[in-house]
């Protein structure tokens, strides 16, 4: 008897929580993708971020992959002594991403440097809210070389070198009267210019 009784009471039980089963398989279905916490579908994903410094320019490229439009922003961080931690510098850089399926999915940045007086730089990214930051190598202000500018040459190379031009021209003048001198002494005839 008591076997018949509980057997009911099971299955009402049982067709109460089915409907509740698919109501809430439909509501993960319609829910709001940003809200599911699944950033590799729905953000950006970046691999890495590459720099170096040529002159008062950091450049790099940034491997990412994202919706078409998206914009990544790419901000420079500095560190102003050894052993100190980077803060940010106040510059950033921006990429938009191509929806490419496949193919190369690097894109080109830049940030200026200049007026900037640190030890190391370093560039971050960060996908999305909830995504790790994506860091950069850390670069020396050492690395940076000067511009394209050609330097001046030091006075003091120059003014031995000026000294050794003077010289030399002094001493073709005084070797061609010399010549001419001795043609004359000998009563040899003048060259005539023209």
């Amino acid at each position: 008897m008591r076997y018949f009784r509980f057997r009911p009471a099971l299955l009402v039980a049982l067709a109460l929580l089915v409907p509740m089963g698919a109501a809430s398989r439909a509501s993960a279905s319609t829910a709001d993708p940003t809200d599911t916490g699944d950033v590799t579908r729905h953000h950006a994903q970046v691999d890495w971020v590459s720099v170096r410094c040529v002159g008062d320019t950091l450049t790099g490229l940034v491997q990412a992959r994202g919706a078409r439009g998206e914009v990544l922003t790419l901000e420079l961080l500095e560190r102003q002594r050894d052993g100190a931690k980077f803060v940010p510098a106040g510059r950033a850089a921006q990429v938009t991403l191509a929806a490419r399926k496949r193919g190369n999915n690097h894109y080109h940045y830049s940030v200026g440097i200049g007026g900037l007086n640190a030890r190391a730089y370093q560039v971050t990214v960060r996908p999305s809210p909830r995504a790790a930051l994506v860091r950069s190598p850390v670069v020396s202000a050492a690395e940076c070389a000067p511009g394209p500018v050609v330097p001046e040459a030091a006075l003091p190379i120059l003014l031995p070198a000026s000294m050794l031009v003077s010289l030399a021209a002094a001493g073709a003048v005084v070797t061609r009267r010399a010549r001419r001198a001795r043609r004359v002494r000998r009563g040899d005839p003048q060259p005539t210019s023209s």
